[in-house]
């Protein structure tokens, strides 16, 4: 979507940045990522949300791009296992029955990462709550009937956790997406969140936050990035961030153990 986006890749390489693509898989129509090979890629995120097209293409809107993904991720380990590749579930009322069948089968294509998210409320501005998947609490993709059966997936995915299989979200986190579906004011906050300390984000138009929640603290078109990092604005929002109690399951936010950081890095080394 970024017009000189492999370019980008080419010249972060050099600077040996630790580059992560987070993708749809709709640039992989075209063959790309026989040029995503070329430059180097360290680890590319792809957003699939079922075992089988019907559900994923209809969410994503894009006829065969269930096929193009799953091709994608044998092609791209067959010629080069140092990319590392991960895949981001979004757990619905139409998929959850799925979770630990999609794990089994994801994992048995090569895949280093497996991360499951319940579907939440959309924070970009340029979103409509009406938009058919907001994750709103009265969207019916939220809305799942059968809350035994999700406690059940989510049980075998702890199983499989502590078998060994990549799957990201902590322990806790698991364990909370069964809280988020019943009621998501209703998770546990047991930790500060940090996050202001360790993201950043830069918006198209140049506006800088370091939370999705939280307002723009600057843009670089004005001001240098390193200055707005640093200012009095973005150390007061830090400490508002600490004792932030939104509902929120965000991977950004993830607190991981020593067992899966260790894992995590072990993953890169492989």
């Amino acid at each position: 979507m970024k017009e000189g986006f492999l370019e980008l890749l080419k010249s972060s390489e050099k600077m040996h940045i630790y580059n992560k693509v987070i993708t749809n898989g709709a640039v992989f129509k075209k063959g790309a990522y026989e040029e995503i090979l070329k430059v180097g890629v360290d680890f590319i995120l792809f957003s699939l949300n079922s075992i089988g097209p019907e559900i994923h293409n209809r969410y994503k809107g894009v006829e065969g791009l269930h096929q193009t993904i799953t091709e994608a991720i044998k092609y791209i380990k067959s010629k080069n296992r140092k990319i590392k590749i991960g895949v981001l579930f979004i757990i619905t009322k139409d998929n959850f029955k799925e979770l630990d069948a999609f794990a089994s089968w994801i994992y048995s294509i090569g895949v280093d990462s497996i991360d499951f998210q319940p579907i939440r409320d959309n924070f970009w501005p340029s979103f409509k709550k009406e938009f058919p998947i907001s994750a709103s609490t009265t969207n019916p993709l939220w809305q799942i009937a059968d809350l035994n059966e999700l406690d059940r997936q989510i049980d075998l995915l702890l199983e499989k956790k502590k078998r060994g299989f990549p799957i990201e979200p902590t322990i806790q986190e698991l364990k909370e997406i069964k809280v988020f579906f019943r009621n998501p004011g209703a998770i546990s906050h047991t930790h500060h969140c940090t996050i202001g300390f360790r993201n950043l984000i830069i918006l198209p138009n140049g506006d800088v936050q370091l939370c999705q929640y939280f307002p723009v603290i600057g843009n670089i078109s004005k001001d240098n990035l390193k200055k707005i990092w640093f200012s009095n604005e973005a150390r007061l929002q830090r400490l508002e961030m600490l004792k932030c109690e939104k509902p929120c399951l965000a991977a950004c936010v993830r607190q991981y153990s020593f067992y899966d950081k260790v894992r995590s890095f072990l993953i890169r080394l492989r």
